[in-house]
């Protein structure tokens, strides 16, 4: 994409552009326009000079990163925008020539680059423009985010919340890095130019304000983010726990039933119970008080360690062990 001068709206000398208002010779105003576009245009790359072709580079970027180029003679500010499209997050520049007091928009957008030369006042409309818009995309974030938030502290997570996730964690590290450069970028071109902002240098003083605190925002996103993130990471490791002992209590109780079952299975002479009628009873009341052992063990013990191991064994640090040991299993049990 060549930087070409096919449209291009300039503060050319009023006594030619209004002469071509109110000629009543048509070619003459257009041989006139012509010529005037001509010496802009010529006077334009004299002055970018031997640095043309890296301007062109700079500016002819639809998403160019943000970047202040001073040539002495002349600047180069690329300011880079946020966007919201239907496929997520992207990017947008606005890029300036600026000579002496004035700036030159560089429109990358259409298939041809142009030139429009701005007064200072909408260079701050524009700027502003962007930065608001900034802001705007950021409010969604949170509102975003905060709908994630109250979704797993309510425990009512969707299934797809690490897909959701990652997708906004991908955001606010391109924003991150976004708003590093573009502080960066916007502070150096400050610094460069303030002194031609005359009255409206606490303007363009504000947008820096804007930009470090929008910088500061998409921190405090990153940090809500991952503490809704590590939420609900404890939320399936307590739910993963619940479920393994649940398992292993279940594995606890069935164990001892296995080993009576197969031991009373065996085909061999002399087992217990083998002749006698009431055997297969003998053997349910068996299996029966395991089961009972097991569900009221716990309450049991707890019972007999309240009215007689505590005052026998107390000082024990064996008895400390167990007796905290027990109490740990309690608490599992009843999902604390």
């Amino acid at each position: 994409m060549k930087l070409k001068l096919t449209s291009i709206q300039s503060s050319f000398p009023l006594n030619s552009t209004r002469c071509l208002i109110v000629s009543t010779d048509l070619n003459y105003a257009l041989s006139k326009l012509e010529e005037d576009f001509l010496d802009f245009k010529n006077a334009l790359a004299d002055k970018l000079g031997e640095y043309y072709d890296e301007v062109e580079e700079l500016v002819k970027e639809k998403k160019a990163l943000s970047v202040f180029e001073d040539y002495i003679d002349f600047q180069v500010l690329v300011i880079r925008g946020i966007l919201l499209t239907a496929n997520g997050l992207s990017f947008d520049s606005r890029s300036y020539i600026i000579i002496d007091d004035k700036y030159y928009f560089v429109n990358n957008q259409t298939e041809q680059v142009t030139i429009k030369e701005e007064n200072i006042d909408n260079f701050l409309k524009a700027l502003t423009k962007i930065y608001r818009n900034n802001r705007k995309i950021l409010d969604l974030f949170f509102e975003h985010i905060e709908v994630l938030e109250t979704q797993v502290y309510e425990r009512n997570a969707s299934s797809i919340f690490m897909d959701t996730w990652a997708r906004i964690k991908r955001d606010l590290s391109k924003l991150e890095s976004y708003y590093f450069r573009n502080l960066n970028v916007y502070r150096e071109f400050f610094r460069n130019q303030d002194a031609k902002f005359g009255n409206l240098k606490d303007q363009f003083n504000d947008i820096e304000e804007a930009i470090g605190y929008q910088q500061v925002s998409v921190g405090t996103l990153m940090t809500q983010l991952d503490s809704t993130h590590n939420y609900f990471s404890s939320l399936k490791a307590d739910r993963l726990n619940k479920t393994l002992l649940s398992l292993t209590v279940i594995s606890g109780i069935f164990l001892p039933l296995n080993l009576i079952v197969g031991f009373f299975g065996m085909n061999t002479n002399g087992l217990y119970l083998a002749n006698d009628p009431q055997g297969t009873t003998s053997v349910v009341y068996i299996l029966a008080g395991v089961i009972a052992v097991f569900l009221l063990g716990f309450k049991a013990v707890q019972i007999l360690d309240l009215l007689i191991l505590r005052f026998l064994l107390g000082k024990s640090d064996l008895y400390q062990k167990l007796r905290s040991r027990l109490e740990d299993v309690s608490k599992q049990l009843k999902g604390e």
